[in-house]
């Protein structure tokens, strides 16, 4: 089943690997970026739940390993060489916390193996407490959760956090970004062709799902890493077309995209707002003749 990734990688100079080579620079450890992936699995688990993994892994540790009992050397198979293989690389790179998800449910098998072990030995008192616990955990996890997917739950409560600060403000407003697009685009569309892009493919992404049609928007490469949308094809072919170009914040623009075209004007700020707050801004260019981008300075980056 693997061969036909190592034949299309073969084809293709081997892009996935020197992508994922590049995640793991020759530099020296830093213990900072440990502390700071372990810290992410603590606080994304929320407390309770991570301390019950922890107790489920290292029962699982000692009996699929040192015991060599089944099921849990089965599941340990599957939860310590994901969460090893990611701590190991936090010595040396910025590890996002969410890596080591699929170890989680392994391991929330090894945590019920474990709790298991634990409740058939313990008397009713201590059985009370293993319950709270447990009932506490989950009723955190599940309130974790809803304030995820959507911390303005805190701003009822008068805990409204700062968007700087606050996870999920990238999962918002992007359809009111798409909003805003589809409307210009309908405006410029009765002039010229008119193509979309961004030099983040965040935003390339976004643009091509939420604007109007669903049209094909582009990631043009201003010195970034390659990425997915260089192997789709570049803007080359669009010469003498309008387009759209969408960046993150209230900027100006970088001097590549001024000189790909005759003129551009801009920008039209798009800023999403929860109540009244302002938690992101988007700036929007219409911009008008492509004659051509020039090829970011120095090496290709992986």
């Amino acid at each position: 089943i693997f061969s036909q990734v190592l034949i299309w990688n073969a084809q293709h100079d081997w892009v996935s690997f020197r992508h994922t080579a590049s995640r793991a620079p020759a530099a020296g450890i830093d213990l900072a970026r440990v502390a700071e992936f372990l810290g992410g699995q603590f606080f994304l688990l929320t407390p309770l739940i991570a301390c019950g993994i922890g107790y489920g892994v290292w029962r699982g540790w000692r009996e699929g390993f040192i015991q060599r009992r089944e099921p849990a050397r089965f599941l340990m198979s599957f939860a310590l060489p994901m969460f090893g293989f990611f701590f190991l690389l936090s010595f040396r790179s910025k590890v996002q916390a969410n890596w080591t998800a699929p170890a989680y449910v392994p391991a929330a098998l090894l945590t019920v193996l474990a709790l298991r072990h634990c409740w058939a030995q313990l008397g009713r008192r201590g059985r009370r407490w293993l319950g709270g616990a447990v009932t506490a955990g989950l009723l955190l996890g599940f309130g974790v959760t809803a304030v995820a997917h959507e911390t303005e739950l805190l701003s009822g409560a008068g805990f409204a956090l700062p968007p700087e600060y606050d996870p999920t403000v990238r999962l918002k407003g992007w359809r009111d970004m798409g909003n805003a697009v589809s409307r210009i685009k309908r405006e410029m569309e009765t002039q010229n062709r008119v193509f979309l892009f961004s030099e983040r493919y965040q935003v390339t992404s976004e643009l091509a799902f939420y604007v109007e049609g669903q049209p094909r928007a582009y990631n043009v490469n201003l010195g970034r890493r390659l990425n997915q949308y260089d192997l789709w094809g570049g803007v080359a072919g669009l010469r003498g077309w309008d387009a759209i170009y969408v960046t993150e914040g209230e900027r100006r623009l970088a001097e590549p995209i001024l000189r790909a075209f005759e003129r551009i004007s801009g920008p039209e700020i798009v800023r999403v707002q929860r109540g009244e707050r302002i938690i992101r801004a988007f700036s929007v260019f219409r911009c008008y003749g492509f004659k051509e981008f020039s090829p970011p300075p120095g090496k290709v980056g992986y």
